[in-house]
């Protein structure tokens, strides 16, 4: 299957000679630092930061190369040009399908803080998550409100899928993720397992 990452022309002649394709990496740890030590001062999450210091923290789909699975697509979201993404069957986890929306649904209602309170002796820290999983679930319908007044939560939704993957017991992060993103009418897709990329054009 191919995907197609947008780049400009400088960039994409640099990827091609170097046949190095790089990963956007955030800090997720830090970012839950951040969030928590605002839970030490004031006892309570009632929002996520998008921006840091200057910096965008954790966007969209978290770390991975991203991409579009048709040409349009890429060139639309930046006018220069793209690279081809050739990978080896792919297994694709569209996030917003209806079964995983409920596993996510049933991870922040409960297992998470089932998980937090094993994994945890720190009782301020315990409460932290019993907040922050409190934030996300209502941001997942918030999602789900297409007629809410609330900025679509990119952050909160890389962050909640982190956290699935991380403390979601039997679950392993398929090799590329896809959602659909309100600005962009195309499906957003990110390569999370840059393994199965066999070559770059």
């Amino acid at each position: 299957m191919d995907f197609y990452h947008s780049t400009t022309f400088k960039s994409r002649q640099l990827i091609i000679k170097e046949n190095n394709l790089r990963k956007t990496e955030y800090d997720f740890p830090h970012y839950l630092d951040v969030i928590f030590n605002y839970y030490d001062s004031n006892k309570k999450i009632d929002f996520l930061p998008d921006v840091i210091q200057g910096q965008r923290q954790v966007p969209y789909l978290g770390d991975g190369v991203y991409c579009f699975d048709n040409k349009q697509a890429a060139l639309n979201y930046n006018e220069e040009t793209f690279i081809t993404i050739h990978c080896d069957k792919p297994n694709i986890l569209d996030v917003d399908e209806p079964e995983f929306k409920l596993a996510l649904y049933e991870f922040f209602a409960q297992k998470l803080m089932d998980v937090v309170k094993e994994k945890f002796y720190d009782e301020d820290m315990k409460q932290g998550y019993a907040y922050l999983s409190e934030y996300l679930l209502n941001k997942l319908y918030d999602i789900e409100d297409c007629s809410s007044a609330t900025k679509f939560p990119y952050e909160n939704f890389a962050l909640m899928l982190f956290l699935y993957f991380t403390f979601e017991k039997h679950n392993e992060i398929p090799d590329v993720l896809c959602k659909n993103f309100p600005e962009n009418p195309y499906l957003y897709y990110n390569i999370v397992n840059t393994n199965i990329i066999k070559e770059i054009s």
